[in-house]
């Protein structure tokens, strides 16, 4: 709850052009002036519209974020709620004081006299635009973290993933490790089921030569390796399919499809 009271109060503040850039100036080509208000009136302002001065971004970004880690709320949530008080607080531009917009069409009148209303209104604009774009750099300071944030947490789920398929898939091949005829083939069977099961892809070119009466055990394998990846969900003929494309032990003749799959030895074999 704090965290978005304070995330709010950072929205409602930058509505105002004097939190955004409360020391503000106009560089011309030949003056520079200042468009800051007398203390008098700036900070009759300030107590008025209840902005913070100064306006720390970086402080207020730190402390959002401590919140959101604290609070431990997702990032996609306050994405969505940030999209939210955009549309409440920051619809419009960035407004400006009666007097910043008269200090700031004073300054453009020493740099340009023969200024015309429309170019004054014209250089107001300018700087309102000046503003926003400060305004979104602050946003974009607090919003920055949160993405550093999605991109490691999705990094280490996808790496804990992979290894997670990876510990599984080779504590259950370990048992029979003594069947692969080339130790390296049993190396490539943990990389290739690693990948069947993380991605859903069979990247496997040809049989791997297995010694010879090893077919149950190795059923046995695939068949408890696809119950603990895909729990409370009956092995599938499709399942069934991947053995002759993964071991020379087995041979897609094996599975007839005009019986039922409980029917199938190597079904029977992945049960044991």
């Amino acid at each position: 709850m704090e965290f978005y009271n304070k995330l709010e109060s950072f929205f409602y503040q930058l509505q105002f052009g004097l939190a955004i850039d409360p020391d503000g100036y106009f560089i011309g080509k030949h003056t520079f002036s200042c468009l800051m208000l007398s203390p008098e009136i700036f900070f009759t302002y300030k107590s008025k519209l209840q902005f913070d001065y100064p306006f720390n971004h970086k402080i207020k970004a730190s402390e959002l974020y401590s919140l959101f880690k604290n609070e431990n709320i997702s990032s996609s949530d306050v994405f969505e709620i940030i999209e939210e008080l955009k549309k409440q607080y920051w619809l419009l531009p960035p407004s400006l004081t009666a007097e910043t917009e008269m200090v700031l069409k004073k300054a453009v009148r020493n740099e340009w006299n023969t200024a015309t209303e429309i170019e004054l209104n014209s250089e107001v604009i300018n700087y309102i635009n000046h503003l926003e774009h400060i305004r979104n750099g602050f946003l974009e300071t607090f919003t920055s973290k949160l993405t550093e944030v999605d991109t490691n947490q999705n990094y280490v789920e996808e790496e804990s993933k992979g290894q997670y398929y990876s510990d599984m898939i080779q504590s259950e091949f370990e048992t029979i490790k003594d069947c692969f005829i080339i130790e390296s083939d049993y190396e490539k069977t943990m990389i290739i089921l690693q990948n069947y099961f993380s991605n859903n892809i069979l990247d496997s070119n040809e049989p791997i030569r297995v010694r010879k009466g090893n077919k149950r055990k190795i059923s046995r394998c695939l068949g408890q390796i696809y119950r603990v990846f895909v729990p409370h969900s009956i092995l599938t003929y499709d399942y069934l399919k991947i053995y002759p494309l993964l071991f020379n032990c087995f041979s897609i003749d094996e599975i007839d499809l005009n019986q039922t799959i409980t029917s199938c030895k190597l079904y029977k074999y992945s049960m044991g």
